[in-house]
């Protein structure tokens, strides 16, 4: 284009400025909303996982102090299985068969693996161990291990409803077209004020547009670009060394619970006092 310009200046290829800048606010618009949306998919991802690992925590605090040796560690083990199944539900070409059978056996594997919705599951295991000993807990502590347990099922909603509803493939095409129409005129429309200096400013804005625009792309879909292996690592490692570290042995806890039942008068927590 330019060099035909310079070649022809009597009939140039050009246009007035004023329709730049006004293709360039619509295409600006069109690039912030598609930005805007894939940032706060990727937003909502981060916050979500940070919230498993929390919850996990949580509920391992409480769970490995209150709950009987056994069941403490069964529930530490299916919990670590659910960070791994949450990963694999967020990545479909992922396979954490070998990992979980690592944590809970190849046979108790292969029947969580077989469900529909193996991270749901290994919550309901979850329920399961608290329902075993719910009636030797107090009840702050029965409270608290279903709210955390509550909690990791919104994280399993929250990811499952990011990867259930992408982006509509047709606002990513139509972006994209723009921002390629757009630079086809930029151009043409620099021509009559800048002369060949067009050929460097059209590179620099089609380096910055597309980079945008690649960036979004890019972040659409957060669970393919977050480091979930280290995540999952994460959460195995802080349940089992909270296991080992402060898992109370069951003559301690009985005597506990004792103690309590005398200091309430030798009343049962689950009974009024009237």
């Amino acid at each position: 284009l330019c060099y035909y310009n310079s070649h022809h200046p009597a009939a140039p290829i050009a246009c007035e400025p004023l329709v730049l800048t006004t293709l360039g606010a619509f295409v600006s618009l069109l690039l912030v909303f598609r930005t805007n949306s894939s940032y706060g998919r990727f937003t909502e991802a981060r916050l979500l996982l940070g919230q498993l690992v929390l919850y996990a925590r949580e509920f391992a605090r409480v769970a490995v102090v209150h709950l009987p040796r056994e069941l403490a560690r069964k529930s530490v083990d299916h919990l670590s299985v659910y960070a791994w199944c949450l990963k694999a539900r967020v990545r479909a070409h992922d396979n954490p068969e070998p990992t979980i059978r690592k944590i809970i056996g190849t046979k108790k594997a292969n029947e969580l693996l077989m469900k529909t919705k193996p991270a749901f599951f290994a919550l309901q295991e979850l329920t399961k161990i608290m329902a075993e000993c719910e009636h030797a807990l107090p009840g702050y502590v029965t409270y608290s291990l279903d709210q955390s347990l509550h909690n990791l099922d919104r994280v399993l909603g929250g990811c499952e409803r990011l990867i259930s509803t992408p982006i509509p493939l047709s606002y990513t095409r139509h972006t994209s077209r723009s921002v390629l129409l757009f630079l086809l005129v930029v151009p043409i429309g620099l021509w009559k004020s800048c002369g060949w200096s067009t050929v460097p400013i059209t590179i620099l804005i089609s380096f910055i547009l597309l980079g945008i625009d690649e960036i979004a792309v890019h972040i659409e879909e957060p669970f393919a670009i977050m480091p979930l292996q280290q995540l999952c690592q994460v959460v195995q490692a802080t349940c089992q060394e909270t296991f080992q570290l402060y898992a109370v042995p069951d003559e301690e806890k009985t005597w506990r619970r004792e103690s309590t039942a005398g200091m309430n008068g030798g009343w049962d927590q689950s009974e009024s006092p009237a």
